[in-house]
């Protein structure tokens, strides 16, 4: 997650938290015995940070669908505000324990429908997906080359296994969870902390709103220059993509501090102390801080200085991937 990307889910706030809850409950109906939090926050070459490559069985293909249904989402234009996109999206949904099936409320608008029907296809898709060990941490290399395993489509083609294609046995994941306390994906990490995420989030999008209290930094700058947005490469295109690629750097270097080390404390859940002087529209960084909250603070206070200074120039948003090469 780079610098203006995470705009998009602080400024949800408290919403994301919630927004992914109910997606852990669906994993939970379906497989009550399961305990969605760690295991699966690292497993083949989709289910966790990132996804590339060709999926190595079922389950991980179950993690690829889903991120591309999400991706699907954000494209429809019923979902196009800030709140409407699948990590803060609310809706309607019920569980049936008995059948441990999942139904989605007839209530909610086109967005809640196309999102709530990405978390139950995965849910399910979990549900009736075996996990293996031998695809726990795999390595990145391995997931650079298109490859067919056991149990996965050789043609690529991934969506069948989550709307409703063969997959494995049900009784194979039930078994996995019960004897293993095992359960699936990336999302119950996020969802784990999503909350303290939110928050510390919050407070670099309050720091650019101090220096710039007009301004609505969440949409223009999400996809700006070579580093403002998803990803990061090449050479900023100017003064506000530089202040880009500089904020992403320092937290990297934030993660390097032993101060830092531990999952709590790091920039993407770290809280520290600051002010705003509204008048001189300027932030402090408060004495209190330890190493590691201070250093945070600061990259996110000379970002947010940066942004002020810098122009917004039209010709640079959605730039063209290929000219940051």
């Amino acid at each position: 997650m780079n610098t203006l990307q995470t705009l998009f889910l602080l400024a949800a706030g408290p919403s994301v938290g919630k927004a992914l809850h109910q997606f852990r409950n669906m994993i939970l109906c379906v497989m009550p015995n399961c305990s969605p939090v760690f295991d699966y926050a690292d497993y083949g070459c989709w289910c966790g940070l990132g996804g590339s490559g060709t999926p190595v069985d079922d389950l991980d293909r179950c993690c690829m669908v889903h991120d591309h249904c999400y991706d699907d989402a954000m494209q429809l234009d019923e979902c196009w505000p800030i709140f409407d996109n699948p990590y803060t999206e609310f809706y309607a949904y019920s569980c049936d324990e008995k059948n441990k099936t999942v139904t989605c409320g007839s209530k909610n608008n086109i967005c809640e429908m196309f999102i709530c029907e990405c978390d139950r296809k995965a849910a399910e898709c979990f549900a009736r997906s075996r996990w293996n060990p031998e695809h726990e941490h795999l390595p990145s290399d391995q997931c650079r080359e298109v490859r067919s395993t056991e149990g996965a489509d050789p043609s690529g083609v991934a969506r069948p296994s989550v709307l409703g294609g063969a997959g494995k046995s049900p009784h194979g994941a039930s078994q996995r969870c019960q004897s293993q306390n095992r359960c699936c994906f990336e999302i119950a990490l996020a969802e784990c902390s999503s909350a303290v995420k939110s928050k510390a989030l919050n407070q670099f999008r309050n720091m650019i709103l101090c220096g710039m209290p007009d301004s609505w930094p969440i949409l223009d700058y999400a996809d700006y220059g070579c580093y403002c947005g998803m990803g990061g490469s090449g050479t900023p295109v100017d003064g506000l993509d530089r202040c880009c690629m500089v904020h992403d750097q320092c937290y990297g270097d934030a993660m390097q501090l032993d101060e830092c080390w531990s999952i709590i404390n790091n920039p993407y859940t770290e809280f520290y102390d600051y002010s705003c002087d509204e008048k001189k529209k300027k932030v402090t960084c408060g004495n209190k801080n330890n190493a590691c909250e201070m250093f945070i603070c600061e990259c996110d206070r000379k970002a947010a200085e940066c942004f002020a200074r810098s122009g917004w120039n039209p010709e640079y948003k959605n730039l063209p991937s290929d000219r940051c090469q």
